[in-house]
């Protein structure tokens, strides 16, 4: 039984985020609202400063295989953050985490023993297992992701080395927004007591 339980922990979420962020969005299920944010004007603007044209927020919307990995990863309590320079080369980058609990336990197993189409594994990183959708071409954005204390740690820039860094600021290694104690610190202790909605 222990093997797929997970206790909740909202600060987790936090842990991940990059301190230096800029925007920060948090709900019980962004997926539900995720055509929202990607119509939101921010979306167009951090496209362009992730490297890709106003028009990206607008194709990933339309995009069946990430939509289906959306609804799979963020439909439960969620956070996400742009960083305008994060990884080792300073990219702007979006880190989203989500609560993914004994299914998080699950989806490792099977990414780690079956694969999935549209998803590459990419070399272990402090024994945590790392995965790319899309992005295969050289500077594009890349969605990279990982499954670690029952959260989905999630990265979307050029710089692929974005997801060591959110993985470090989880283990506390980097400061992140869990630790900050100006901009977002009066909110984010505020829901950090709220439970998950299932």
């Amino acid at each position: 039984w222990w093997t797929f339980h997970e206790p909740y922990q909202p600060r987790r979420l936090l842990r991940a985020l990059p301190v230096n962020s800029t925007v920060y969005v948090r709900g019980e299920n962004l997926a539900a609202v995720w055509d929202d944010l990607l119509r939101h004007p921010v979306a167009g603007v951090a496209a362009v400063m992730g490297g890709s044209d106003e028009s990206a927020p607008a194709q990933l919307a339309a995009d069946r295989e990430t939509r289906r990995w959306v609804d799979r990863l963020l439909s439960r309590a969620s956070a996400a953050a742009f960083a305008p320079a994060y990884g080792e080369l300073s990219e702007p980058a979006w880190v989203i985490v989500s609560w993914g609990g004994p299914e998080s336990v699950r989806l490792r197993l099977l990414l780690t023993v079956f694969g999935s189409p549209g998803v590459e594994r990419m070399p272990v990183y402090h024994g945590r297992n790392i995965w790319r959708v899309g992005g295969t071409r050289p500077n594009q954005p890349r969605l990279m992701f990982s499954i670690a204390e029952g959260l989905v740690v999630a990265t979307f820039g050029r710089d692929p080395s974005a997801i060591h860094h959110a993985l470090d600021s989880l283990d506390q290694m980097e400061p992140s927004l869990a630790g900050d104690r100006n901009g977002f610190r009066e909110e984010i202790e505020t829901w950090a007591g709220t439970a998950p909605v299932h």
